[in-house]
């Protein structure tokens, strides 16, 4: 750096003082600059549960150099499966910058009392399904029987599943069991009185690996895809939101613009997802990364499998965009109406 980049030329008046003034400022400007700089570097952690939401989210943890470019950085925490009380405590307490759950509960929060959760937008439309045995043709005939939700009783499969079943009058018998070695044991088994199972994607395709794999006594198929089911028009519901837990963050310069980083990363980690050629690179990649963050060991073909089915529906759309939809979704189908639109984020109205 020199003066006459300035525009400050040295003349034969100047004095000594002001020299090393201006020096003084020249040098103390730099230090403010690399604070600045410094300071504008920021980590955002991201909760999730280890379900379709995640998936996106760990390609994006996988390359985020790629995918945020400097100043912006994430890390993952872990929300527990099975439990939505723990995921509301946890929404509760700020534990995260930000977190990636199911839609509906998400406004159902907001609603009771966390009014700093806003959504960002929905990414994730469909990947719930209801599986039944091999050779199962009627809804009708589930009334009364032995069912199982993946992860929990009141989680999203569960609550879609009772919903689509409701439709024909059946109402079947729910447990709640996270998947597992005791889940593929039970299933396993030559004593398995389980009809039905109500679960979402990577455990539905779990499942259709290992009950082939160990020749189970007890075979299952996918019987519904439950956003089908309940939005039959467009065969789209919306499931996995983005969620910014404290809009106040959305009040500061730098934490408004790295929302929108973050948007955009999310965006080309479900393009990357989308594309056919990236293949070879998730399945190199995505398992390790799934055992490091959620301790599940998975077999690198399972995520293959699933992307390549199709049984996920992945796309950004922000929340200002799909807010009447999915308020009509939530009136028409689980009779929830939500009071307050704020809870959709709009960029400089927080």
């Amino acid at each position: 750096m020199t003066l006459k980049k300035h525009g400050l030329l040295m003349r034969g008046g100047m004095t000594l003082g002001l020299i090393l003034l201006l020096m003084g400022g020249v040098l103390l400007g730099g230090c403010t600059r690399e604070v600045e700089e410094a300071v504008a570097e920021r980590t955002y952690t991201m909760l999730t549960p280890p379900d379709p939401n995640a998936i996106p989210l760990l390609l994006l943890d996988l390359y985020q150099e790629e995918m945020l470019g400097e100043g912006v950085k994430i890390e993952v925490k872990v929300a527990p499966a099975g439990d939505p009380a723990a995921m509301s405590a946890m929404i509760a307490g700020k534990e995260a910058d930000f977190a990636l759950f199911n839609a509906l509960g998400g406004a159902k929060q907001f609603q009771n009392g966390a009014r700093d959760l806003r959504m960002l937008g929905v990414h994730i439309w469909k990947g719930v399904y209801l599986l039944a045995r091999e050779g199962s043709d009627s809804w009708e005939s589930f009334d009364g029987v032995q069912g199982l939700a993946v992860p929990g009783v009141g989680t999203t499969p569960h609550v879609m599943a009772q919903k689509a079943l409701g439709r024909y009058g059946a109402e079947p018998r729910f447990a709640g069991m996270g998947p597992g070695l005791a889940l593929w044991t039970a299933l396993g088994s030559d004593q398995n009185e389980i009809e039905i199972i109500a679960a979402a994607e990577p455990a539905v395709t779990m499942l259709l690996m290992r009950q082939e794999a160990e020749n189970w006594p007890v075979k299952y198929q996918v019987f519904s895809d439950l956003a089908k089911e309940l939005s039959p028009d467009t065969g789209e519901v919306p499931l996995g939101a983005l969620f910014l837990i404290d809009q106040g963050l959305a009040l500061e310069e730098v934490g408004s613009r790295n929302i929108e980083v973050i948007i955009k990363g999310i965006e080309a980690a479900i393009a990357f997802m989308n594309d056919p050629e990236s293949m070879d690179q998730i399945k190199a990649d995505l398992p390790g990364q799934w055992q490091n963050v959620f301790s599940q060991e998975l077999p690198p073909q399972l995520f293959v499998n699933l992307i390549q089915s199709g049984r996920i529906g992945a796309e950004f759309k922000p929340a200002q965009e799909i807010k009447d939809s999915a308020m009509k979704f939530w009136q028409e189908k689980f009779k929830f109406e939500l009071k307050d639109q704020a809870f959709f984020f709009k960029a400089g109205q927080q």
